[in-house]
């Protein structure tokens, strides 16, 4: 056995080693999403600490944490501060609109 000593008894240092690296290898799909700044890390993380002990649950956060994702600075953004207002429609024979009137005074 790994763990044992001459008296067959585990070695405490080695027991922890081993503890910690099957622990990080059960977290990687976690590790690797959070590391990557990946956008749906939370449910990574759930589906790796629930179903992780199935080899399925496991294998698909991992494949989940390492898929292609799309950045929030690839995301279309379109600031709509200095665009100009929709134009309103007028039934045919209506007056045109003058300076002092706006679209909102048709609506009062």
């Amino acid at each position: 056995m790994i763990f044992a000593q001459s008296n067959g008894s585990a070695d405490p240092i080695t027991a922890i080693v081993f503890f910690i690296f099957a622990l990080a290898l059960y977290g990687l799909p976690s590790i690797i999403a959070i590391s990557r700044g990946h956008p749906q890390f939370a449910p990574i993380l759930v589906i790796n600490l629930f179903f992780g002990w199935t080899l399925i649950g496991w294998v698909g956060s991992l494949a989940w944490a390492v898929c292609q994702f799309k950045s929030q600075s690839q995301h279309l953004s379109v600031d709509l501060r200095f665009q100009q207002p929709p134009p309103v429609y007028r039934p045919p024979g209506a007056p045109p609109v003058t300076g002092t009137e706006s679209w909102l005074d048709d609506l009062r």
